[in-house]
């Protein structure tokens, strides 16, 4: 196993290039703001009962989907521990319900998260 340090340098430099979702970040003049986010090991859970809006993020896995979101998304939106997890569920390409469907399979992790600007 690497060292953190050494572990998020390699990791956090492609998406910085190769997520569509994102601007490059080559090639930006002035400061980035980079924030990276260390996750727990991935604990399965039941139901929302189950969940703490701020503390979880979560994953959910069904019929060959998945979607991740970090437990920051709830608090930055506003939402509810059924708005993340309607959301959650979306981003894995799914209905906003399919949260709750029996097959699903629903985890949810912590982050310690660590942010910096950079000029």
């Amino acid at each position: 196993m690497s060292p953190c340090s050494s572990c998020a340098g390699r990791t956090s430099s492609g998406p910085c290039r190769d997520d569509p979702r994102f601007r490059p970040a080559a090639g930006i003049a002035g400061p980035i703001d980079i924030e990276i986010s260390v996750l727990t090991p991935f604990r399965r859970i039941r139901g929302i009962e189950q969940f703490s809006v701020g503390r979880h993020g979560g994953v959910l896995k069904l019929d060959g989907h998945s979607g991740l979101l970090l437990p920051q998304m709830a608090e930055e939106r506003g939402w509810t521990a059924e708005k993340f997890l309607e959301a959650l569920a979306r981003k894995s390409l799914l209905g906003p319900r399919a949260w709750r469907d029996p097959k699903a399979r629903l985890s949810v992790f912590e982050a310690q998260v660590f942010s910096r600007t950079v000029a």
